[in-house]
């Protein structure tokens, strides 16, 4: 899973282009429904078949760039996930949806530079706990994960530098303006699950002193 992580906030973060170019923001209009629900696809119910309508339907997708391949989700070997490009980001992806058994089952999308921390926590409260994690030896970066699972909803940020997940880990707070890459939907039963075995879990730790 860790890996299927990964690659959601490396494809969010190179693809950021233009972070001026709004893509979506129903994560906090809640129009036409409030997550972990995203553009009237909801999780273990939406088919495939919804999957496609739904995104033939939104204006901010390249209608030319919407394509599925096969994926693993925990057991499933054949799971399939449909990947679309962003006309404001152009050449990479900037959404997914991921379906096993027939349904969806995680739902991410890239947001531009309005989802801060602060708007963040003003949309759902204070996240169930916070995972930290660093890209490697070779490529030096470090990821941050806000888990509201409750909610369903993570909330990733992917940076080559380092600074930000070092200042965590030394306690300071949250930048109120640090502005997140992507967003994923998840069926708030698969938080039962170790979803980033490699991270490092802390609770909130608040913002820092202005």
């Amino acid at each position: 899973m860790f890996a299927i992580l990964s690659i959601v906030v490396f494809g969010s973060f190179f693809s950021r282009k233009r972070t001026d170019e709004i893509l979506d923001r129903s994560i906090f209009t809640g129009d036409p429904c409030s997550p972990p629900c995203w553009h009237g696809l909801i999780l273990d119910v939406s088919t495939a078949q919804d999957v496609y309508q739904v995104l033939q339907g939104l204006p901010f997708v390249d209608q030319g760039s919407i394509r599925e391949w096969n994926t693993v989700w925990f057991d499933d070997e054949i799971a399939i996930e449909i990947h679309y490009k962003c006309k404001a980001l152009g050449s990479d992806s900037c959404g997914g949806i991921l379906l096993s058994d027939g349904t969806a089952k995680r739902i991410w999308f890239s947001v531009g530079n309005y989802a801060t921390t602060e708007s963040l926590i003003d949309r759902f409260g204070i996240p169930t706990y916070v995972d930290l994690g660093m890209w490697g030896v070779e490529i030096p970066g470090c990821t941050i994960d806000l888990i509201w699972a409750d909610h369903g909803v993570i909330a990733s940020y992917g940076s080559r530098k380092t600074k930000t997940c070092d200042q965590l880990r030394d306690g300071i707070g949250f930048d109120r303006t640090l502005a997140f890459n992507s967003i994923m939907y998840l069926h708030t039963d698969s938080f039962t699950n170790n979803l980033c075995s490699a991270c490092e879990r802390i609770q909130w730790p608040g913002f820092e002193e202005p």
